[in-house]
């Protein structure tokens, strides 16, 4: 099978002027030293999937999602850079993180897997019940 993963790598830059005003729009009460941006922006702590559960940026703990949704990443697997006077947001992955993989389960489809065995590749342990 072979897997073509769109979106699987991507990178989104923000200059530090709409960085800082999509963090006031999660957190009204957010600040941040706009002189050094960068010493503001914590390593995340991660889930064991390496998306981010919280990230400290200047007075506010954020939750992966929270920044996921304000900057329209691709997913909460993502690192964080300062380059010149921007913000760097580089992802792994596309989606929510829940399990199923869209283009894997996509390939696997055009491969002739039926619906039952995509679900069984990824979610083992399952019983898939017909309840009518």
């Amino acid at each position: 099978m072979v897997l073509t993963l769109t979106n699987y790598y991507s990178s989104d830059k923000f200059s530090f002027n709409k960085f800082i005003i999509r963090l006031k729009s999660i957190d009204r009460d957010f600040k941040i030293d706009t002189d050094d941006i960068e010493s503001q922006i914590s390593s995340p702590l991660r889930f064991d999937t390496g998306r981010v559960d919280t990230i400290n940026i200047g007075n506010i703990k954020f939750s992966g999602t929270k920044i996921r949704r304000a900057f329209g990443l691709n997913s909460t697997n993502f690192t964080i850079e300062v380059i010149d006077d921007n913000v760097v947001f580089s992802c792994v992955g596309f989606g929510h993180g829940v399990g199923m993989s869209q283009n894997g389960a996509n390939a696997m489809a055009k491969e002739g897997s039926g619906y039952i065995e995509i679900l069984k590749h990824y979610f083992s342990g399952v019983d898939i019940i017909n309840d009518y």
